[in-house]
């Protein structure tokens, strides 16, 4: 069974998967340290943009109102942690 997609579901997906790619890797290239709190922020912080960017990127292409609503509170919280996060790295 071949599933077919829209040009527009084409380009969505196509930024998914980036922004999935870049999280991994930035999330593989944060340097090992011995402090765990070091540690989670180094690994939170690329999720909380990669939430931020996906959500973005929803908010571009879907025409579904529930889900539009929940793509601007994810962006609104987790630009909120982001800032928390590099506030408690500093």
């Amino acid at each position: 069974m071949t599933c077919r997609f829209s040009e527009v579901a084409k380009a969505y997906l196509a930024q998914f998967h980036q922004i999935l790619e870049e999280m991994i890797h930035q999330m593989n290239a944060a340097e090992t340290t011995d402090s765990i709190s070091g540690e989670f922020i180094a690994q939170m912080i690329p999720r909380h943009r990669a939430a931020i960017r996906m959500s973005e990127n929803l908010l571009r292409y879907t025409t579904s109102v529930p889900l539009q609503d929940i793509a601007s509170g994810i962006v609104a919280t987790q630009t909120q942690g982001v800032a928390d996060l590099e506030a408690a790295a500093a």
